[in-house]
């Protein structure tokens, strides 16, 4: 089940159990109001330069006759050793139970977890992997419980989920190690958010129902201080993602329809949600979010090659695509990979921001490939593995 279908569905039953638009529009007034501006970010916090070195783990999802399974190998000074790829998870691995997939997997921000997403044809879970200990375990509150996994909080240790989408549709933090949590004052028409990299404030989205457009809030990280930084009537507000250093914002907008697949378009905006504006198209329905390099200098986005192709518009394999990378002060454009007929994805940086790790699908098989930021050089990682959702953990974080 792709990003597209879930939120479709989360927005189809939204629309339906929706209460009055005036009536929503007066309680978000009236919280407004009572809540305030937010509040200061936290002076203890500070930015970190990335490593000079991409020493670490190169994590990624491979396929086999048996199922899928997460496969790690080291990264020396020199680069990837190829020859040396090994199982991430101990035991059994993975659960993947009868018609589920993986559907994608995260880094925590300390290295110490990577988040594994499980879609199924019933609905999708999150486990966890432990990356020092290899064990695996669902990342859910509670037993069965229906999840999408939104992103990591700043400690690294705990995960943003969407728990019960098609009902109770909660935001909440789930903390892996000693598995307290505590539910996001975002209403319930949220279906996705992210906190600061100093903890203080919450990005979060909002929309009522298919059609009737998306929203951009902001509040301070205790639920006061609620600002609508953007409405969008004919459009869906997905992906908004923090800068690394707190001061900028990139997300995705796409056309509010029931085309599955489309084209959508990268935006920033400063920290506040001021000085918005448009930076290249990007394909929208899939699930590719923009992703700032270490250094906050840099976004990678997917966009979409082949806009004109109609089956396109509702095959997911129909997609062509490569990755792009914007400068966030110009906002200059350029192409990092220049793949013909493939579907270029999966986008994560080194640690040192001088490379990216990806997905590229050529010919109907999926490898993980990397690319030299500077000067667009390829290097293909493996060869036929079936192998999706690269993650690139630094050697200072594994330690």
């Amino acid at each position: 089940m792709n990003d597209r279908t879930r939120l479709k569905k989360t927005l189809l039953w939204l629309r339906i159990a929706a209460i009055p638009l005036s009536i929503a529009i007066l309680i978000l007034s009236i919280a407004k109001a009572t809540w305030g501006n937010r509040t200061a970010a936290d002076s203890t916090w500070t930015w970190q330069q990335p490593p000079v070195s991409n020493e670490g783990t190169l994590l990624f999802v491979a396929a086999n006759a048996y199922g899928q399974n997460v496969q790690r190998l080291p990264v020396e000074a020199e680069g990837p050793v190829t020859d040396t790829i090994s199982p991430a998870a101990t035991g059994d691995g993975v659960f993947v139970p009868p018609g589920c997939a993986i559907g994608g997997q995260t880094g925590s921000p300390n290295g110490r977890w990577v988040v594994i997403d499980i879609d199924c044809e019933y609905g999708s879970h999150t486990q966890v992997l432990e990356v020092t200990t290899g064990e695996v375990r669902d990342a859910e509150p509670e037993p069965f419980q229906d999840s999408i996994f939104l992103n990591w909080a700043p400690d690294g240790d705990s995960v943003v989920l969407r728990v019960d989408p098609i009902g109770e549709n909660e935001i909440v933090l789930v903390n892996l190690d000693d598995g307290t949590t505590e539910r996001l004052d975002t209403p319930l028409f949220t279906y996705n958010a992210a906190i600061s990299p100093d903890n203080q404030r919450v990005l979060y989205t909002v929309s009522r129902g298919l059609g009737l457009g998306g929203e951009l809030w902001m509040m301070n990280r205790d639920g006061s201080g609620k600002q609508l930084l953007l409405q969008e009537p004919r459009h869906i507000i997905a992906y908004p993602r923090w800068s690394p250093r707190g001061d900028a914002i990139a997300y995705i907008r796409m056309p509010d329809t029931n085309i599955p697949f489309t084209v959508g378009e990268l935006c920033l905006a400063d920290d506040d949600g001021r000085n918005q504006r448009v930076i290249a198209e990007a394909d929208a329905g899939h699930g590719y979010p923009p992703v700032w390099s270490p250094n906050g200098e840099l976004i990678a986005f997917v966009v979409r090659e082949n806009p004109q192709n109609i089956r396109a518009d509702n095959l997911a394999w129909e997609l062509e695509s490569n990755i792009y990378l914007a400068d966030a002060q110009t906002g200059n454009v350029r192409p990092l990979t220049q793949f013909e007929g493939a579907i270029t994805d999966g986008i994560v940086w080194s640690p040192n921001g001088k490379q990216l790790a990806f997905r590229a699908t050529v010919q109907g098989v999926s490898d993980i490939w990397l690319a030299e930021v500077q000067t667009s050089k390829l290097q293909q990682i493996t060869h036929g593995a079936e192998a999706s959702y690269p993650v690139w953990l630094s050697k200072e974080e594994t330690e």
